[in-house]
């Protein structure tokens, strides 16, 4: 096997391995979900960009002479790059193949769990349209049910979907804020960003950083719509609306105001300061994190081949 391609796997299991824990100590990335979503995610994309790319690169030849630029021009150049494809032995046809296979088995699972999730939200419309009814002043599905209640179901249209419990629980400003909670979670496609992190993870729970994932995605997708909700309708409402609203169960299809770590997103609403001043330093750091695994492939890739073709 080419000494590029096993920088890459070492680099992707590396990633896969370390980033976890990384990530879970950089305090910095729950007070900036965004930022928090993109270092996650970029981790991810790095550790299946890694994968994917080993592939096709365990069949290249270590060696450049061939890709040199000959006075001929263009048709020895063109040559040399066929030239750097040479028979595989055995060793490093499996190892492409494998790769590539694993690719491929990871995008049928994400492409399988999304078309799950697509079904059950269908089924659970299905379900509702027997039972609730569009309330006109909210703009809601409002379904007869004693507990306070609040999700939203993406898919077109998108629909929130409000009990009767919440409505009467709730006072207006609370109620505002919650669908405007809800409204954020659509706004930014989060159900989509908790797909992709619960596929990955139903592909290979075996990897640290893709079994971790369903859990965090979800906290900063909660995270980032509690700071857009407190924005529009004050950080006090917010938590005050979701303190009445803690402990109901909602459809696992379904995004709902009191998903996540409930005790931590009250900490980062009522006190952003405390909250965030002991990762200060790491909130400074967090961007440099966030960009380094999100160019993994890239710096493994080049330090693999400047080690492996240097003379």
């Amino acid at each position: 096997m080419s000494s590029p391609a096993v920088g890459l796997l070492s680099g992707a299991a590396l990633v896969a391995t370390v980033a976890p824990a990384l990530l879970h100590r950089q305090r910095g990335l729950l007070a900036s979900p965004r930022l928090g979503l993109a270092a996650w995610f970029g981790a991810a994309g790095a550790v299946l960009t890694m994968l994917a790319v080993a592939g096709p690169v365990t069949l290249l030849d270590p060696r450049l002479e061939s890709l040199s630029v000959q006075p001929e021009g263009l048709p020895a150049f063109l040559a040399g790059c066929v030239g750097l494809l040479h028979r595989p032995g055995m060793i490093s046809l499996g190892s492409a193949i494998l790769a590539t296979g694993l690719a491929a088995y990871i995008c049928a699972v994400l492409a399988a769990h999304a078309h799950r999730a697509r079904r059950a939200s269908h089924d659970h419309r299905d379900e509702l349209a027997d039972v609730g009814f569009v309330d006109s002043r909210t703009g809601t599905i409002l379904v007869p049910y004693a507990h306070p209640v609040c999700y939203c179901l993406a898919g077109s249209p998108s629909r929130i979907v409000l009990s009767t419990g919440a409505r009467d629980a709730l006072g207006a400003r609370e109620l505002h804020a919650m669908l405007a909670h809800e409204r954020a979670h659509l706004a930014g496609h989060h159900h989509a960003l908790l797909i992709l992190a619960r596929g990955l993870a139903t592909a290979l729970p075996i990897v640290p950083l893709f079994r971790a994932m369903p859990k965090q995605v979800e906290l900063l997708v909660e995270r980032l719509a509690d700071e857009r909700a407190g924005t529009r309708c004050g950080r006090d409402t917010v938590a005050r609306a979701l303190l009445r609203m803690v402990n109901h169960a909602m459809p696992g299809t379904a995004l709902g105001a009191t998903g996540g770590d409930l005790t931590t997103r009250m900490t980062y609403l009522l006190h952003p300061a405390e909250a965030a001043r002991p990762g200060r330093p790491a909130l400074l750091l967090s961007p440099a994190i966030a960009l380094a695994l999100a160019l993994g492939p890239t710096v493994v890739l080049t330090l693999a081949c400047v080690l492996s073709w240097a003379p």
